[in-house]
């Protein structure tokens, strides 16, 4: 049972902090038991609170994916956009810093690998895309006229990204090799 004190510390919390704890357990759990795994009435257990609290933030456990992945992404472009050249100058992106940035994103590496279902596959797939729009939006050239490069290249990023998290790749020189290794690989397909 809980104190007075710890109730009433809890409705103390304001909109935009109650929706961010919110967030913040639907992201432990999802990464933890996997997205299919957790329910509203799992999160609203996790914080302590009634699920009716937790649907006045959010409808459902999509809405909540979709809100992290939105937030994460916009976390990652924040960092990676000034390490974009102008790719219409001819300029390439630094992809070993690119791969390092990547590295550091634990949590969104995790997120977008904890389901398997098709409203996870959706907003994973939204995810990505927005990445694409991006990137492409933000410089233009070539990756505008390749969007399947493109896309080939966050994927793989981001399953490298992945694997040396989980150890299965060491991460000991890893920015430079992948960054040698797409870079390579770009200048083939771009012949």
């Amino acid at each position: 049972m809980t104190s007075a004190s710890e109730a009433s510390s809890r409705k103390r919390l304001t909109s935009p902090d109650r929706r961010a704890q919110i967030l913040t357990a639907a992201e432990s759990l999802f990464t933890e038991r996997g997205f299919e795994g957790v329910g509203m009435s799992d999160i609203a257990t996790h914080l302590g609170t009634s699920r009716p609290t937790v649907y006045s933030y959010f409808t459902s456990t999509g809405e909540m994916l979709a809100a992290l992945l939105e937030g994460r992404l916009s976390a990652l472009w924040d960092r990676i956009a000034p390490l974009l050249p102008d790719l219409a100058c001819g300029e390439e992106p630094d992809f070993a810093r690119l791969t390092g940035e990547l590295l550091h994103e634990r949590e969104l590496l995790l997120l977008l690998h904890s389901g398997g279902g098709p409203v996870f596959r959706e907003h994973r797939r939204a995810f990505l895309h927005g990445l694409e729009a991006r990137l492409a939006e933000s410089r233009p050239g070539g990756l505008q006229r390749s969007p399947e490069v493109l896309r080939l290249v966050i994927l793989t990023l981001e399953a490298v990204a992945l694997a040396a998290l989980h150890g299965d790749l060491p991460a000991e020189h890893l920015p430079e090799t992948l960054g040698a290794f797409v870079r390579g690989g770009l200048e083939e397909i771009q012949r």
